[in-house]
């Protein structure tokens, strides 16, 4: 794995991730502009994370910005973000002198699936049927999200032929979760999630496990993810090697 095919995995994550926050939601929309692609979704409009774009090369996205702009600003939509590599000197000038802050600079991650051997699950209870209300609460504890919030633009969120969701219970409550977007050959790692008060048990390192050996058995060559601070140290230990970092650029109405 290189640097270069990582950041080709993270655009490819990304666009796939904005094309399921769009099925999630009947009024969400795709935004496309050349080289640049989004997800309107007015049902969460203080969530710039449902609410987000990538971009293939910074001059595309300089093209597109205030028509992307407007397009959220027409909407409703009260938060936005633009995900872009550190390093894009260019991209980094453009956004925050349109008034765009950096909210969080997550871990560009990738691996190659051929070699991964999943750790033991142990007594892990587990399957591929998690629901969006158990993503989107598990979510929202997790990342420090008021309830329900976040839930409004995935609440069409379902699994399919390329949509894996996964769960793991503890005591039959649902602890644990992760979305698995297949594109091709790769394998998008998004919205992984445990309670708070059960963390420090291996849920997640043990559900992402199962999950990315099934990932492999479907064909699925490699794998990338954007990991948090706390993530990170789980992916790691999977496999994963980081290549930089995504900065989420903000823009928040005032």
């Amino acid at each position: 794995m290189t640097a270069e095919e990582c950041a080709r995995l993270q655009r490819r994550n990304l666009a796939r991730f904005i094309r399921m926050l769009v099925s999630a939601a009947p009024d969400s929309k795709l935004l496309e502009r050349r080289g640049v692609t989004g997800s309107v979704v007015p049902a969460a409009p203080a969530r710039s994370i449902a609410n987000c774009v990538t971009y293939h090369e910074a001059g595309q996205l300089r093209e597109a910005l205030d028509d992307v702009a407007r397009a959220y600003e027409e909407a409703g939509v009260l938060a936005w973000l633009v995900w872009a590599p550190d390093g894009d000197e260019e991209t980094s000038e453009l956004l925050s002198g349109a008034g765009h802050r950096v909210d969080a600079a997550p871990a560009a991650m990738a691996m190659e699936l051929a070699g991964f051997e999943a750790p033991e699950p142990g007594d892990l209870d587990w399957d591929a049927e998690a629901n969006a209300e158990e993503i989107c609460r598990l979510n929202e504890l997790g990342y420090g999200l008021p309830v329900g919030e976040f839930a409004r633009g995935l609440r069409d969120l379902k699994p399919g032929p390329t949509t894996h969701l996964y769960r793991a219970r503890v005591n039959g409550e649902t602890a644990s979760v992760a979305i698995v977007l297949d594109t091709d050959d790769e394998a998008s790692i998004v919205l992984v999630a445990t309670d708070p008060q059960l963390q420090g048990q291996g849920l997640s390192t043990r559900l992402l496990g199962q999950a990315l050996g099934e990932a492999r058995d479907r064909g699925m060559r490699t794998t990338s993810l954007q990991a948090s601070a706390t993530g990170e140290p789980i992916y790691r230990r999977l496999g994963y090697e980081a290549f930089g970092r995504m900065n989420m650029w903000e823009r928040r109405a005032t």
